[in-house]
């Protein structure tokens, strides 16, 4: 690790995996994340790992977990280097780890203001890189933000999560009422056929049921690119997140039957009394009996009874989640680039590169 300060601010490079995956630092990490309210479940150290082991076999790619302290405030960001090939004109690009697969990248924060300590960390941070920091990298690029920051002169809002508020609800029923009458009444329609075509019922995944949820990954992954044939998923990414995530019990893993057959399967996540809804998929050919809203429903119904609070539909506007709650979160992107001639040169040239592409493709 290296140091340096900016007015208050300490700020550190973790730049060893050696180090990073230290059972004594993670567990650091570990706390960090019980201390932020607000974390969320991408930062979690087995889902760090999970993306890092899948997609450093695709690329090379090299740690600079950001580590700044300010007195009792404490800020910390998985950040990884990423060298672009020619296409990207030999980019030095840093970006959060998970960029591409996970749907939040904002730093923990542990603060008892944690607001303020968001802007005063944003503020140093870029000044910091302004000074010399940058270490070795061209462009700082932050996908999804939940926050507004001042880390660059703009943003703008690129998504929306949605997510349901739960508190005060335990049961279908309850959930049932807050919703209007002609939802209400084509969910109980769907459940009740359903259990009439053969009684359904939903199985969840324990810690050390991993063989098992291995087993049947690659139909669920097969379902899935049917519907999303444009969809990359990285090789062995998914069975990582299996294999870190459900003996942590922060990935959770279920299956909708109808009988004794399969219809719905669903990756997500749990934290913190939140349930993320990440990898839903379904039998095309039970379509009838809307076995995605079913399965939906019934995760929603376990979730409550366990004393689960936020619904979190994730990244993605889509017409189902909004039949659901009119709550969602902002998210916001932001790209700074540093200061530099070559850095400029780079990236200016990146940027032509795609225009010309986007030409040719027109043109084909």
């Amino acid at each position: 690790m290296k140091s340096t300060t900016e007015q208050v601010w300490q700020f550190e490079w973790m730049e060893a995996w050696d180090a990073i995956w230290d059972d004594g630092f993670v567990t650091e990490w570990l706390s960090w994340l019980e201390s932020d309210l607000h974390a969320h479940v991408f930062f979690h150290p087995v889902l760090v790992r999970a993306w890092v082991e899948s997609y450093d076999n695709l690329t090379t790619l090299q740690p600079r977990f950001l580590l700044a302290r300010r007195g009792s405030e404490t800020v910390f960001w998985p950040l990884v280097l990423i060298k672009q090939g020619w296409k990207g004109c030999w980019q030095r690009l840093l970006t959060p780890v998970g960029a591409n697969e996970f749907d939040y990248h904002d730093p923990l924060v542990v603060s008892p203001g944690r607001a303020a300590t968001e802007t005063a960390f944003f503020q140093a941070f870029q000044g910091w890189l302004a000074g010399g920091k940058a270490k070795g990298f061209d462009r700082l690029y932050l996908p999804h933000l939940r926050i507004l920051s001042p880390l660059a002169a703009s943003s703008s809002v690129v998504n929306v999560a949605p997510y349901l508020d739960l508190e005060g609800l335990d049961n279908l029923e309850g959930l049932l009422s807050t919703l209007g009458k002609r939802q209400r009444g084509e969910i109980r329609r769907n459940l009740r056929r359903l259990d009439e075509a053969e009684k359904s019922c939903l199985q969840v995944y324990e810690a050390d049921e991993v063989d098992e949820v291995l087993d049947f990954l690659p139909e669920l992954l097969a379902r899935h690119a049917q519907k999303w044939p444009n969809s990359y998923k990285a090789p062995d990414f998914h069975a990582n997140l299996i294999r870190h995530g459900l003996p942590a019990g922060v990935v959770h893993v279920s299956v909708l039957r109808v009988g004794h057959i399969p219809v719905g399967w669903h990756i997500g996540f749990i934290f913190k009394q939140r349930f993320y809804w990440y990898l839903p998929v379904y039998d095309f050919n039970f379509a009838k009996l809307s076995p995605g809203r079913v399965h939906l429903v019934k995760v929603m119904e376990a979730f409550m009874a366990n004393g689960g609070k936020i619904f979190d539909f994730l990244v993605g506007d889509e017409p189902y989640k909004k039949g659901w709650t009119s709550t969602q979160t902002l998210l916001r992107s932001q790209m700074l680039v540093m200061p530099g001639v070559g850095s400029r040169v780079r990236v200016q040239g990146a940027q032509r590169v795609r225009r010309v592409a986007g030409v040719i493709a027109r043109y084909r």
